[in-house]
């Protein structure tokens, strides 16, 4: 079974993904896309991504990218890097018989994610936000099957 590698990042008009390891807005449309577009499919994000969300996503796998040893939560797989979560995702992914793997953020696992990516989904209405810490320009590649995201991290 070939396995979709989606990016899915709500995007403002200037490029903003986030401000304080947080969303810099709270749009219903927003929430109602990522919920549709996660549904049922396993769901990798870093540590900061997931504490600014403070649960696991409901009735999806939450798979939780960090660093740290003795970072635990109920109801998530912890993995210690981007390659351990994709593996464990690829896994459920078959258990689920649903064709793609959600990256959602933050900013370090879509740099680490972006040349594995398949796809990308992206979706706001909101305006440019200022103050933002993480931005990102979306310019796909020339590749007919995946998608690049060249990344600025800074503020």
């Amino acid at each position: 079974m070939s396995l979709d590698i989606v990016l899915l990042a709500a995007v403002a008009e200037n490029g903003v993904i986030g401000r304080d390891n947080a969303l810099p807005w709270r749009l219903k449309s927003d929430m109602q896309h990522f919920r549709a577009s996660t549904m049922g499919k396993p769901v990798v994000m870093g540590r900061k991504t997931f504490q600014s969300i403070g649960k696991p996503l409901k009735g999806r796998t939450t798979i939780v990218v960090s660093r740290d040893p003795r970072f635990a939560a109920p109801e998530i797989l912890v993995a210690p890097n981007l390659t351990a979560a994709l593996e464990a995702a690829r896994g459920d992914a078959l258990r689920r018989n649903c064709g793609a793997v959600v990256i959602a953020g933050g900013g370090d696992i879509y740099m680490q994610a972006m040349p594995l990516a398949t796809a990308r989904s992206t979706n706001s209405s909101a305006p440019g936000s200022s103050g933002a810490s993480v931005r990102i320009r979306i310019s796909p590649s020339a590749a007919a099957t995946k998608m690049y995201w060249p990344v600025d991290l800074g503020t």
